[in-house]
């Protein structure tokens, strides 16, 4: 039995959702048992006294209590990106999406969350990460032997692919759209400056604390632009049809540990303007277009460019997500053999 650990609200706009999400739907093919535990789960499996300890907000000891409990079972494993946990134990395999907590420029934590994280990916005996770049940062700053760390790709499960399919060719509405939470590191404030005049925007995501900024540098470029705001959708189906309506697809991300959206848009095969940060390097077949984050100007000229000429992608990259590295069966059998 695999366990997989995200003891949050599921959302779908949440990045960390979906790859806990994907990372299951992988095993359904594979006959191996696997259950998810989220919040609603995990609020009906506590002891008496975790449950106090709950609600009196000591959330991370909970949480680690839980997981060495259920870890005592030998046949069990258990994936989480959860690092308050005993992550020494053989089967226990700790999720790193990034390691924005070592940033200052991006952490949402403090020094205690920074050396708390370092100690507990220290003792790691397994790591499952992303991308390779997140493999080399951990391996170089917490001191591990890369061999503890396997990359496990995102991608996207075929059942989101079919959902993607069914969307029909659509008018366009907009000229851009970026999928993504709206926080500080997301940089929406550079697309909104970039944004080309007479031209619309989509944005889609999860307010994390840069909603009420990004509304008002909106505002102020009331009657150069149009932009719609979604903080949030109701299905997978909605999504799609909004991107199938954007001409083209952007991500002005400063830092990630993946970009799941990167795929979204591919999967309708539409182009794709990105920074030019670790994680989307490595994704450099698949992205049309590269601009530098500390760059205003990269980003204007391109939107000018794609605004004007109308450009579309000459190449399908389809195949990436049928049957390539992102493609659901590639990533089972890395799962699998983990």
């Amino acid at each position: 039995m695999i366990i997989f650990f995200y003891p949050y609200k599921f959302d779908i706009q949440n990045g960390a959702n979906r790859r806990i999400e994907f990372l299951s739907n992988t095993l359904i093919k594979s006959g191996i048992p696997y259950k998810i535990v989220n919040h609603s789960v995990l609020m009906d499996t506590l002891t008496p006294f975790e449950n106090k300890l709950f609600f009196i907000g000591v959330r991370r000891l909970v949480y680690f209590l839980y997981i060495y409990r259920i870890l005592k079972n030998d046949n069990v494993k258990m994936v989480s990106e959860v690092a308050f946990a005993p992550t020494w134990l053989n089967n226990f395999f700790l999720q790193v999406h990034d390691l924005k907590a070592f940033d200052s420029t991006h952490s949402r934590g403090g020094l205690l969350r920074k050396y708390s994280y370092y100690i507990f990916i220290k003792l790691a005996s397994n790591i499952i990460v992303g991308a390779k770049f997140v493999k080399r940062e951990i391996s170089e700053i917490c001191h591990i032997s890369p061999e503890k760390i396997t990359i496990i790709l995102n991608g996207i499960d075929n059942h989101r692919l079919d959902i993607a399919n069914t969307v029909e060719a659509q008018d366009i509405i907009y000229d851009f759209i970026y999928v993504s939470g709206f926080a500080q590191h997301k940089r929406h404030d550079l697309l909104i400056k970039a944004l080309p005049a007479g031209s619309k925007l989509c944005l889609i995501g999860q307010d994390l604390g840069a909603l009420d900024s990004i509304i008002e540098l909106i505002k102020s470029r009331d009657g150069e632009v149009s932009v719609d705001v979604f903080n949030s959708v109701t299905s997978d189906f909605e999504l799609f049809s909004l991107i199938a309506s954007s001409r083209y697809c952007v991500f002005t991300s400063s830092y990630e540990g993946f970009g799941i959206p990167i795929l979204e848009y591919l999967s309708l095969n539409k182009y794709i303007v990105a920074s030019r940060i670790p994680a989307f390097i490595e994704m450099s077949d698949i992205i049309n277009e590269f601009f530098d984050v500390d760059d205003l100007n990269s980003l204007q000229v391109i939107l000018e460019r794609l605004y004007k000429t109308q450009e579309t992608r000459s190449n399908d990259m389809l195949d990436f997500l049928y049957h390539g590295r992102y493609s659901e069966d590639s990533i089972a059998r890395k799962l699998k053999n983990l």
